[in-house]
């Protein structure tokens, strides 16, 4: 019944907050941001219920990228062709994936170089089960390490450009590099939610911030050669 429901929701593109699984939450839907164009604010993030909130999505009109993390949320933005991050607990966005997570734990090291995105999916799906987390079930998940290169992008659509399509929501991508840094990925897993808070053909959505929290944004590319990169999972 609740997939006939979220079905439903998504054809007459309409929005909606639904409890998927404890502790993931979602409210709006990628769908209905990329295809049907409902780029309203949805939720407003100092609204959410809730202690130890972690989450990510895009701000209202696709004016930038979200960062929820322990309750502070990191806002960047595109102001002169340049990213920047700020913290604005206001921020409202289209879509947001987000949980409650009071404590992390089961770190796990990565010895082994990531260089695509679904290679992380599958180790990340591999430390999961090897945790006893069953991957049929919507979950949290962060890495930290040092990257030798990241690729990510920020929204930033022309403030007057009313239509929006697939095409639209591509052009107003803006690619950002980082390198030879320390950052935190908080991503969220699961099989049976693309276009809800994954994009078709990927079960993760995952955002990178930097160590000083001066570049952050969705994750697209990733080297990050052996190291000590930890892996944690809500306990």
């Amino acid at each position: 019944m609740r997939a006939i429901i979220l079905l439903l929701m998504l054809i007459l593109g309409t929005s909606y907050s639904v409890l998927l699984a404890q502790p993931v939450q979602v409210i709006g839907a990628v769908k209905q941001v990329k295809k049907l164009g409902q780029l309203d604010g949805q939720v407003q993030l100092d609204t959410l219920t809730g202690q130890n909130l972690y989450g990510l999505g895009p701000v209202a009109h696709l004016q930038g990228e979200i960062l929820l993390w322990n309750d502070t949320a990191y806002v960047s933005e595109v102001i002169g062709g340049k990213g920047t991050v700020k913290i604005a607990p206001t921020v409202q966005a289209p879509f947001l994936v987000y949980t409650s997570v009071a404590k992390w734990g089961g770190e796990q090291i990565i010895s082994q170089p990531i260089t695509a995105l679904d290679q992380l999916q599958q180790i990340v799906e591999q430390l999961a089960l090897a945790a006893g987390r069953s991957l049929d079930e919507p979950f949290p998940f962060t890495l930290k390490g040092k990257a030798q290169k990241i690729t990510y992008h920020v929204m930033d659509k022309p403030e007057e450009q009313v239509e929006h399509n697939p095409g639209l929501h591509q052009k107003a991508k803006r690619f950002f590099t980082l390198a030879d840094e320390e950052v935190t990925l908080l991503g969220f897993y699961s099989r049976h939610h693309q276009g809800v808070f994954t994009h078709h053909g990927s079960f993760i959505h995952v955002h990178v911030i930097n160590q000083a929290y001066t570049k952050m944004g969705h994750l697209d590319k990733l080297d990050i050669q052996p190291s000590e990169l930890s892996l944690k999972l809500p306990l």
